[in-house]
């Protein structure tokens, strides 16, 4: 399917709209703002990496719009912690396969595969980030803690594991070390060094496995 025409203002009434109609989600202006920081975070990564003189191989607006969709599986997905894969899901059958492919691996989802399962594919190495948007979703989700507020990783590995439910642990024990080396890649871009470029690709296309 061709992707729609997509733009903050069209990306954020989508957002609106979908949470607030959904039953699942229970504080919807509480998750918008959530979203809308992450977007301002990825924005302002991308221009701070710039200035350095670093190159960074996504599109701004766009990587703003996958920012402020991230998290909308939370309105469909049964289990929470599938959520970036079922938003994904929804979002191509919106027709937005590139935001879909930026946003449905996010965080935990290899884990989440690993020790849950899932019906359209289960091998956990096909949920691993492997673009620098991918990358970039994870960092700004990383750093970002109650709407509006900047944290640190260790505080967001803390705060983890303050959830008491024990397949959530398995699953951030397992996705740490992986999501330690994305955040240490992403801030030596923006300490201007190029060796924090890595073997990530460009996502220049849709390949669906």
């Amino acid at each position: 399917m061709k992707s729609l025409p997509m733009n903050i203002m069209t990306a954020h009434r989508l957002l609106s709209e979908t949470i607030k109609g959904s039953p699942r989600v229970k504080h919807p202006v509480k998750l918008i703002s959530h979203c809308e920081y992450v977007s301002d975070t990825i924005g302002e990564t991308i221009r701070t990496i710039r200035e350095k003189g670093g190159y960074i191989p996504v599109d701004e607006g766009e990587m703003r719009c996958a920012g402020l969709l991230h998290d909308i599986g939370y309105c469909f997905a049964e289990n929470p912690y599938l959520h970036p894969i079922i938003g994904g899901e929804f979002l191509r059958k919106r027709g937005l396969p590139r935001i879909a492919r930026i946003i449905e691996t996010h965080t935990y989802t290899p884990e989440s595969i690993m020790y849950i399962g899932y019906k359209r594919n289960t091998n956990p190495d096909h949920w691993i980030p492997d673009t620098w948007d991918q990358v970039l979703i994870d960092y700004a989700s990383l750093i970002s803690g109650r709407p509006g507020e900047r944290i640190t990783p260790d505080e967001k590995f803390k705060r983890f594991r303050e959830k008491r439910n024990a397949i959530f642990q398995r699953m951030i024990d397992h996705a740490e070390p992986r999501l330690r080396q994305e955040v240490g890649d992403v801030e030596l871009l923006l300490l201007g060094r190029k060796d924090g470029f890595r073997e990530y690709r460009i996502l220049e296309e849709i390949k669906e496995k």
